[in-house]
C-alpha cells in the first residue's frame, strides 16, 4: 500500500510531493524523449539506438532525482516545524539523501529497466512509433516518481535527527 497506516497529515504531505516528482520527471523526459528519439519513425526495443537502452539512464536519472530533492525539501520542512517526524520504525539505509537517493537509483535502475524491457519483450514490442515511445517513456517516468518518491519521503520523515 503506498501510503499504510500514516497520519492524515504524512499521507497528504507524501501524496503531494509524490504527484510534484511525478509531473517533474515527467517534464524532464519530455526533453529527453525529444532529444533522443526526434526525427526516427521506428524505434526498435533492442539494439544500441533502441528505447530499451535509453531506461538504463532514464531510470536511474528520474529515481535519484525523485528520491534525492522531495527528501531535502522534507529535511528542511522538519527542520522548520512544516511537518512532523513519522514515529514509525526508522529506514535502515543511509541517512544522508544523496547516498539514499543513490542507493535507490542503483535498486530501480537494476530492477525497473530489467522488468521495463522484459515485459515489452515477452509481449512482442519490437518497435515503436513516436506516438507510442513517447507514451511509453512519459508513463514510465510517471510510474518510477510514483514508486521511488514515497519511499524516501518516509525514510527522511523517520529520520530524528
Amino acid at each position: 500500500m503506498l501510503l499504510g497506516q500514516l497520519s492524515v497529515e504524512h499521507s497528504r504531505y507524501i501524496l503531494k510531493h509524490t504527484l510534484i516528482s511525478m509531473l517533474i520527471s515527467t517534464a524532464i523526459c519530455v526533453f529527453f524523449v525529444w532529444l533522443i528519439f526526434s526525427g526516427r519513425e521506428q524505434i526498435p526495443l533492442l539494439g544500441s539506438s533502441g528505447a530499451a537502452i535509453d531506461f538504463l539512464p532514464q531510470t536511474f536519472m528520474i529515481s535519484f532525482m525523485a528520491a534525492l530533492m522531495p527528501s531535502l525539501g522534507a529535511r528542511s520542512d522538519l527542520k522548520k516545524g512544516l511537518v512532523s517526524t513519522l514515529q514509525k520504525a526508522g529506514w535502515r539505509g543511509p541517512k544522508h539523501p544523496a547516498l539514499r537517493a543513490l542507493l535507490l537509483a542503483f535498486s530501480f535502475t537494476l530492477c525497473g529497466s530489467a522488468l521495463a524491457t522484459g515485459g515489452l519483450y515477452l509481449l512482442g514490442a519490437d518497435s515503436f512509433t513516436q506516438a507510442q515511445i513517447w507514451s511509453l517513456k512519459l508513463i514510465y517516468s510517471a510510474v518510477i516518481a510514483f514508486a521511488v518518491t514515497p519511499m524516501a519521503l518516509k525514510a527522511t520523515l523517520r529520520q530524528t535527527d
